[in-house]
């Protein structure tokens, strides 16, 4: 009996032995992952502030584009107003030499 009480204590001391080791490795790795889980953090944080950061001035941009589009159909119309009046002058002008020459 007092054998097999021995053999029951190895036993379980070596299965203690060998769990306790898994634990060890097994938090060794948790706390490695932990780490670099960390340094993802940091770095996905400091990207998203550049993304902001960017989206401002992407909406700044676009904004101005917006202005300058709007200008620039302004500018468009104006054009287009100036040559149908020129055209119609022209017209009024070739009709007039035409009726005086012929």
């Amino acid at each position: 009996m007092k054998h097999r009480i021995e053999q029951d204590g190895k036993t379980e001391q070596q299965s203690y032995d060998k769990y306790a080791c898994w634990c060890e490795d097994t938090m060794g790795r948790k706390a490695n992952d932990i780490a670099k889980d960390k340094e993802v953090i940091e770095e996905e944080q400091a990207r998203i502030l550049k993304l902001k950061a960017n989206l401002g001035s992407n909406g700044a941009e676009i904004e101005q584009t917006k202005r300058d589009i709007a200008a620039n159909l302004e500018a468009q119309r104006d054009a287009a107003a100036v040559r149908d009046r020129e055209h119609s002058e022209y017209n009024a002008e070739r009709v007039e030499s035409e009726q005086c020459a012929g």
